[in-house]
């Protein structure tokens, strides 16, 4: 006969890695990110913003949201075991972002999708790139020579600017003290949020069109969803595994950084 185990011994169960809210209470976290980051007020203040904004419409979460969640969780890395009780709240539709208050948001019908797993650690990625924003200033630093940039925009491409809700807090940086990798909408008398690219700005003020000699280089890629800021950089080449050089060069900053040792 086995050994008696009192309810005293029984392990505690672990708790879920997100907490998942429902229609009511994701609305109202949707106040509370507002009120701690203001990206919305920061749109409606831009034209082209103004007009290219999601409107978002929680709801509640799909079936299977629960299970889906909690199988991807299972291989994440484990310095993301920092962000554990994080919020998640599903939306009618529209792209993947977070915003203060350590919070997800997902359209209803992603986890369907063959990429979930790996969205869903992209974005994962950036609450930690919130919740630690002093030390992944001190990853891009050491392993990019990517710093924060806080100079002023020529108004014209301050006016077509694509402001991004992962990238609010820290909006941009410069590398190598020579470009400014900055988003753009297409058109700006027609601006959407899937209608954009990416250019590099001089500080003196002059742009170009294309990476600036070096970039391709190291990075590999001139995608501009990836090149106009290094949480989209490192959320992807973590979540990818990808970008050879660029991915060494991180988890070596990493590792120095936040003592990350696992893959």
């Amino acid at each position: 006969m086995g050994a008696y185990i009192s309810a005293e011994q029984k392990p505690e169960p672990q708790p879920s890695f997100f907490k998942i809210l429902g229609r009511v209470q994701g609305q109202q976290q949707l106040v509370a990110n507002e009120q701690l980051d203001k990206f919305d007020a920061a749109c409606m203040k831009c034209d082209t913003n103004r007009r290219a904004m999601q409107t978002i419409e929680a709801c509640n979460p799909p079936p299977d949201a629960e299970a889906k969640i909690e199988a991807a969780t299972e291989s994440f890395p484990s310095f993301l075991n920092t962000i554990r009780g994080s919020s998640i709240v599903f939306f009618i539709d529209g792209l993947p972002h977070t915003r203060e208050l350590a919070t997800i948001y997902l359209p209803y019908h992603i986890t369907t999708t063959p990429t979930f797993s790996k969205t869903l650690l992209h974005e994962a990625i950036h609450i930690h790139q919130r919740i630690f924003r002093d030390q992944w200033r001190q990853v891009y630093a050491l392993a990019w020579d990517m710093r924060p940039w806080t100079g002023t925009l020529p108004a014209e491409l301050a006016a077509r600017r694509r402001l991004n809700p992962d990238t609010f807090m820290d909006p941009l940086f410069i590398w190598r003290d020579s470009y400014i990798p900055l988003m753009v909408f297409d058109r700006a008398d027609a601006p959407r949020l899937g209608a954009s690219h990416c250019i590099w700005l001089k500080p003196d003020g002059g742009h170009n069109s294309v990476p600036p000699p070096g970039w391709l280089d190291f990075f590999l890629t001139e995608k501009s969803a990836l090149c106009e800021h290094p949480n989209e950089m490192a959320a992807y080449i973590l979540s990818n595994k990808a970008l050879a050089a660029a991915h060494t060069t991180l988890r070596g900053a990493m590792k120095q950084i936040f003592g990350i040792v696992d893959e």
